[in-house]
């Protein structure tokens, strides 16, 4: 998804890291059981964020095009401020980990299914592996 500034234009989207009273720490039981309710709320901002900039990237920059993009920007800081009060933590655009306390994050991108991944905390989402043993169903 693209992240659009007030100027009319794209800029990369960053990471959105949060260190506040409502971080956590998980076991990979609890991640699990808490991915259903963050896919539902990330899989509805995905929604109205695709219909938001699809209307965008239609538009020329005028006030109306302006709006939009910040709708569509309130709209992805919501998401992640619902992340965030789960006690996860958003790291990029629909990318969302679950700190195990003992230096690795579970990893879970939209649209995954399911929470297959982990990386270390310095690796990041390009230091993912699978869960593999790791995984309890």
């Amino acid at each position: 998804m693209p992240h659009f500034t007030a100027q009319g234009g794209r800029r990369r989207q960053s990471g959105v890291h949060s260190m506040n009273e409502h971080k956590r720490i998980f076991t990979i039981r609890e991640a699990q059981a808490l991915l259903p309710q963050v896919r539902n709320i990330t899989n509805a901002a995905v929604t109205r964020a695709e219909k938001l900039a699809a209307r965008i990237e239609e538009m020329a920059p005028n006030n109306e095009r302006m709006q939009l993009e910040t709708q569509y920007n309130a709209l992805v800081r919501g998401w992640a401020e619902q992340i965030i009060e789960l006690g996860c933590e958003v790291k990029g655009l629909w990318l969302v980990d679950f700190d195990s306390g003992d230096g690795l994050y579970y990893c879970w991108h939209y649209p995954e299914d399911s929470l297959d991944y982990f990386h270390d905390y310095d690796t990041g989402f390009s230091g993912r592996r699978p869960l593999g043993p790791l995984m309890v169903s």
